[in-house]
């Protein structure tokens, strides 16, 4: 309740882990203790290959991708993703 009561509306956040797949099971407690009173955003190694694990959590509306391939920023994957999470 700290971040909220200080006017924060979102955390970007990998879970403490060094992507956001790895911290996954953190990201899901955060977002699930939220209660939707602040964004969890989950960021760090998202992509098209990825975000169906987090479009299983239904507390998840945000998330953030580089949609870096193979160390360049990748217009391709950027519509991926968006094709990914248009259904939600």
């Amino acid at each position: 309740n700290g971040l909220i009561n200080l006017g924060f509306d979102r955390i970007l956040t990998s879970g403490k882990s060094n992507n956001a797949i790895n911290g996954i099971k953190l990201i899901n407690e955060l977002s699930e203790k939220s209660h939707n009173k602040i964004s969890i955003m989950p960021g760090g190694g998202i992509r098209s290959n990825n975000i169906d694990e987090f479009l299983k959590n239904k507390y998840l509306r945000e998330f953030h991708s580089s949609c870096i391939i193979n160390n360049k920023f990748e217009e391709s994957e950027l519509k991926r993703l968006i094709n990914r999470i248009s259904y939600i």
